[in-house]
């Protein structure tokens, strides 16, 4: 079924406030936040409250349960840590917070006494469904002081699951050294053995980094001469560098992350969470909160020092190596799993990035504090004029796009620049677009970064107009292209829909127009895609430029897109052998998400569901607000408790990015519909499903019927 655009009128109306609308969200999954206290946070904000906030914040608390479980490594440590203290006799274990679910079933299952200090109740209730539904007991407490009254004695275990990218985000080291004092001031003064703390001890390490595309090859950017210096500048500098909790998440994969390693891994820590959490310990203790440690550090390359970047290797237990994990980068080379796998690695950002030589040695500082690890480095003597390269100074404190955007830059613009199939198919299809209308103009709408321009002009294009609503973006699209060297270039910063064609000037003069441009665009080029394929506005800015922007029969790049739905069944892994059926309440409404890193059945084969072609003239074909109906043929016995759906975005008639589950695709995931009521089905049955394009801006999956039922 084809979808027809609406009215040109209709863009002024939708495209900005939705475009915006994740702002923070993107923000806070790429600035260090962890996802846990993300999810805690919205959960905690939204109980009571019906409607989307709520659907979100179950969503984000259901991504983290199958992040936890599905990191088989993380896993594994902590079942062989809970063994090595059933061997040491343990017979009672507080577990603070909900955490995976599995520590706390593992235990019971083993015939330890088991209490969970939950405060949150929906995550509390979750608890008690799961230990129910696995004929196990676990208490559940709202408060340490709460477990400590009913119990009136320390527990044999004292375990946490708050461990994030930073190691410490989570607040690890304070909650577990006030469950400590709470728990001890109940216990008698000389218990019959000392409370077992997992995790107890975390070893941590790093390396030197340049992170940025400067010379860096690869990422479908090969021989472009492209000057990403003053995009690379928007990365965290000056007081953006300490905004709490002081990393951000990095994969230091060179498949993943534009990056030069600038040193060899040095040690930065050594952290005994039993020691830094006891009762009583002294600041310092453990290697928490003490005085700052510095050592020298020998540069190994030579490169803009921005970050350093660290990881740890986590022991839970201290008893052989099956209970240790580590959050390290893969071997360079080589893959270590799937992308998702495990913990990131945390940058920190330097305040005042510096320039260093191979062979140079710096001064790296170190502190260790309750919640963060903070990190900064100095040189040790000063270089020569000659030996530093033009400097690239970071832009000026931007205006924020909204009261809640934290930053000016989405940390999500990072990776998409580093998405070689993205960058890749969109390069083959602006050379053949421009290299068939020599000396054509191209509008580029959403510049970001102004990379699609420079591809344009690398190509032969005799101008190109670039506009961007991010100030702070539309002034580095301008350095860009500058710096690049294109010829001929305007930025426009503003909603391209704002922008009309002069009629009546021509030439120079008209370039100077308040938002008018000279002449119409041969060839139109946009990135402006959401996860959802039209939450960004796309159907909106790319009808307005077709109609009022662009040549009659200009080439549109992006031409279309197709979407495709699929019925499966979305389960928790397989851990343990255990039940988690309970995690279904959380599964609400719809989330984006990456299929392959849940467990997951297909229960269909993927099924055409509409066409957008994003040229077409308006009044042709079904109307915004039509339905997509879809017919799925099962293919195997199971719950379909969600439809999936997906789109390929045809950029021209040969280049097509498929977002299909397993694709090489980073840049956008796959879209999850969760049903109300799972459909129990057999092979051979039939679903009835339909999509809804509602006002050209929002897809969503609007029923999912077994036939004859």
């Amino acid at each position: 079924m084809d979808i027809t655009l609406s009215p040109a009128g209709t863009a002024a109306r939708s495209a900005v406030p939705h475009m915006l609308a994740f702002q923070k969200e993107r923000d806070e999954a790429g600035g260090g936040v962890a996802l846990r206290v993300s999810a805690e946070r919205a959960l905690r904000q939204t109980i009571g409250t019906p409607g989307l906030r709520r659907q979100e914040a179950k969503a984000l608390v259901l991504r983290s349960f199958d992040r936890l479980l599905s990191d088989d490594a993380r896993c594994s440590a902590y079942e062989a840590a809970i063994q090595a203290a059933l061997r040491r006799g343990a017979r009672t274990a507080c577990l603070l917070g909900s955490g995976s679910l599995l520590p706390a079933l593992l235990l019971a299952r083993a015939g330890v006494a088991v209490c969970v200090v939950e405060p949150l109740t929906p995550l509390a209730d979750i608890v008690r469904a799961c230990a129910r539904d696995n004929g196990l007991r676990v208490a559940v407490l709202p408060t340490v002081a709460a477990a400590a009254h009913a119990w009136g004695g320390a527990p044999d275990v004292l375990l946490s699951e708050d461990v994030d990218d930073g190691l410490l985000g989570e607040r690890i080291v304070p909650k577990l050294r006030e469950a400590r004092r709470a728990l001890h001031g109940a216990a008698a003064a000389s218990p019959s053995q000392p409370t077992l703390v997992l995790p107890c001890r975390a070893v941590v390490s790093g390396a030197l980094v340049q992170l940025g595309f400067e010379g860096v090859d690869g990422f479908g950017l090969e021989q472009l001469d492209l000057d990403l210096r003053y995009f690379d500048a928007l990365r965290p500098s000056g007081a953006r560098a300490s905004v709490s909790p002081g990393f951000w998440p990095v994969r230091l994969a060179d498949w993943r992350q534009p990056h030069a390693r600038l040193s060899l891994p040095f040690g930065l820590a050594d952290i005994d969470l039993d020691a830094a959490t006891a009762p009583g310990a002294a600041p310092g203790a453990g290697g928490v909160g003490g005085a700052p440690s510095s050592q020298e550090v020998a540069a190994t390359g030579t490169g803009l020092l921005n970050a350093v970047v660290y990881w740890f290797q986590l022991d839970v237990c201290d008893e052989g190596t099956d209970a240790s994990v580590s959050s390290a980068p893969p071997e360079r080379g080589g893959r270590a799993g799937s992308w998702c796998a495990g913990w990131r690695q945390a940058a920190v950002y330097l305040e005042r990035p510096l320039y260093v030589r191979a062979g140079e040695r710096v001064a790296v500082t170190v502190s260790v504090l309750e919640e963060r690890i903070h990190i900064s480095v100095a040189r040790l003597s000063q270089p020569t004029a000659k030996d530093l390269p033009s400097p690239v100074a970071p832009p000026p404190p931007p205006q924020a796009l909204l009261p809640t955007a934290m930053v000016p830059c989405n940390a999500y613009h990072f990776c998409m620049l580093a998405d070689t199939a993205r960058n890749a198919a969109y390069r083959r299809a602006i050379e053949r677009a421009v290299r068939r209308r020599p000396g054509c103009r191209v509008l580029d709408v959403g510049a970001g970064s102004g990379l699609l321009g420079v591809i344009a002009a690398r190509a032969g294009a005799a101008h190109v107009d670039a506009v961007e609503m991010n100030g702070v973006l539309a002034a580095t699209a301008r350095r860009t292209l500058g710096g690049s060297g294109v010829p001929s270039f305007r930025v426009w910063n503003c909603v391209s829909t704002q922008l009309s064609v002069d009629r009546e000037a021509t030439g120079e003069a008209a370039e100077g127009a308040e938002r008018r441009l000279a002449r119409r665009a041969d060839v139109v080029v946009s990135e402006t895609l959401d996860t959802s394929l039209i939450g960004e506005g796309a159907i909106h800015s790319l009808r307005h430029a077709a109609v009022e922007l662009a040549t009659p029969g200009a080439q549109l790049i992006p031409a279309g897109a197709t979407l495709y739905l699929m019925a499966a069944e979305l389960l928790p892994p397989d851990s343990g052998g255990f039940a988690f059926g309970a995690l279904d309440a959380l599964r609400e409404g719809y989330t984006p998400l990456r299929l392959h890193t849940v467990a997951h059945t297909c229960l269909s084969a993927p099924a055409e569901a509409l066409r957008i072609d994003f040229g077409a003239p308006a009044g042709q074909g079904a109307a915004a607000g039509a339905e997509a109906a879809v017919v799925l043929g099962v293919t195997r016995r199971g719950k379909c408790n969600a439809i999936v759906w997906w789109f390929d975005l045809h950029l021209d008639e040969m280049e097509t990015l498929s977002v299909a589950p397993g694709s090489a695709v980073r840049t956008w995931k796959q879209n999850v519909h969760y049903l109300p009521s799972p459909i129990a089905v057999e092979k051979g049955d039939v679903i009835d499903a339909a999509i809804l394009n509602h006002n050209d801006d929002n897809l969503h999956v609007t029923r999912a019927d077994k036939r004859g039922a």
